[in-house]
């Protein structure tokens, strides 16, 4: 039995570096490919979270002040894409926009997404599960995840938030989000931690409450990044890191062991997610990656307004409604050209730029899987 699931962990190691390598020759081909896009899909958030590099965007738009892309543009940005891997909608709270389903139906249909991946703070309970329960139904093919908010036990996640009873609401949520995946074995539901010096320190204790009392697969802890919106935050130092991320390994290999009873995927899973973590301390003392980031290259940004980046951390290289919609025309232009060359060798603890990054690079894509 064993060495019939180590032949199949193999095969399906083998299968996504097959994939994986296909991916890489496009991305490094002249023709025009998008292995993930980030789509921030509205300003609207009911929060204002301490440590969001985001927030003061969101003050600069506020709601209502700024006019943010309809279906008919979306759609017409969709067609331009052609396959894209992945779709990371962000924002803001992107359960806020009520055409949240259809926007997912048209990625879905016209862009073969393969991964839906959707945050959220987990406050709204009823319309978090009546829209992931639409997206389920029109996008049958996809994997969806949706990863719900805790930043650290009660007291710290509500102060960390600015909002009393979001600990609850979120909790709530992920329970009741559970309830679909009884029909719905395609969504998996996480719980996203952003670590700053607030609550470093309650980490550990926060992954072990999510395993004793949440219905959920999985529990990512990320150090912040970027600006905070309370710029007296800092991100956990690399010892710090170092010393918690060496307490979650154990959660980790947990989550992945209650996914598949193959203990050779597990083992890989486990080692891909040390890797990252050792990937984490480096950056945070300074280092840089052993690898080109993909920003700008497999990796795309789109804003609520057209604005598109090729990082979330640089500034807009052109606004899509100035290129009758067409993303290839602001992808190959002359100042995302400049921008590349500007940001070859950078490195941040962004795990949606890092995970796709490792993936395309030969060397780092075997380490990861030999990392332990």
């Amino acid at each position: 039995m064993w060495r019939a699931r180590s032949k199949n962990a193999m095969q399906g190691v083998r299968e996504r570096l097959i994939d994986i390598s296909q991916q890489y020759r496009a991305a490094r081909g002249s023709g025009f490919t998008l292995r993930e896009l980030i789509f921030f899909v509205t300003y609207a958030c009911p929060f204002r979270c301490r440590t969001c590099f985001y927030a003061r965007t969101l003050d600069e738009h506020a709601a209502g002040q700024t006019e943010e892309l309809n279906l008919e543009e979306i759609r017409k940005i969709s067609a331009s894409l052609g396959t894209v891997h992945t779709l990371y909608i962000s924002g803001g709270e992107p359960f806020l926009r009520d055409d949240l389903p259809e926007i997912c139906e048209i990625f879905y249909r016209q862009n073969n997404i393969g991964t839906l991946s959707l945050p959220t703070s987990g406050f709204h309970t009823e319309k978090i599960y009546d829209d992931v329960q639409q997206i389920v139904r029109a996008c049958p093919g996809a994997r969806l995840i949706v990863g719900v908010a805790l930043d650290g036990l009660r007291e710290t996640h509500d102060a960390l938030k600015g909002v009393d009873g979001s600990f609850d609401r979120a909790v709530e949520t992920t329970r009741r989000l559970a309830l679909l995946k009884e029909r719905h074995p395609a969504l998996f539901i996480n719980v996203i931690t952003t670590v700053s010096n607030v609550n470093i320190n309650e980490v550990v204790s926060l992954a072990e409450f999510i395993r004793g009392n949440l219905p959920v697969d999985g529990h990512g802890p990320s150090p912040m990044r970027g600006v905070p919106y309370d710029d007296s935050l800092l991100a956990p130092s690399p010892e710090e890191w170092a010393r918690v991320a060496h307490n979650l390994i154990g959660y980790h290999r947990y989550w992945y062991a209650k996914k598949t009873s193959n203990r050779l995927k597990v083992f890989l899973a486990t080692n891909r997610t040390r890797y990252l973590y050792r990937l984490y301390t480096d950056i945070l003392a300074g280092k840089k990656t052993p690898f080109r980031c993909q920003a700008g290259r497999a990796i795309g940004v789109l804003e609520p307004n057209g604005d598109v980046r090729l990082c979330e951390s640089t500034v807009p290289v052109g606004n899509i409604r100035n290129a009758d919609y067409d993303f290839k025309t602001i992808w190959r232009s002359g100042s995302a050209n400049q921008m590349r060359e500007r940001i070859h060798s950078c490195a941040c603890t962004h795990a949606c730029f890092l995970h796709p990054s490792i993936d395309l690079n030969p060397a780092s894509l075997i380490h990861s899987y030999l990392y332990f």
